[in-house]
């Protein structure tokens, strides 16, 4: 693989939502996606970095998980 190519980093999250039960635990009962969808959301969503090198893109990548991780 050329690192000088242009790379893209492909991200695919799943979300679930869970009750927390007495021991704020996760309680195994999970939001259903039409709830999520009232919401305006999904249970899953692809996230994509491009940069114009392997450095650039995998800078990008960490800069963007670094947003996730701050909040």
């Amino acid at each position: 693989m050329d690192p000088s190519r242009p790379h893209k980093a492909v991200i695919n999250v799943q979300i679930e939502v869970h009750a927390l039960d007495d021991m704020n635990q996760c309680s195994g009962r999970v939001l259903n996606n039409e709830t999520l969808r009232q919401f305006g959301l999904h249970s899953s969503i692809l996230l994509v970095v491009e940069g114009i090198t392997a450095e650039d893109c995998l800078t990008k990548l960490k800069a963007k998980l670094d947003q996730f991780n701050a909040e």
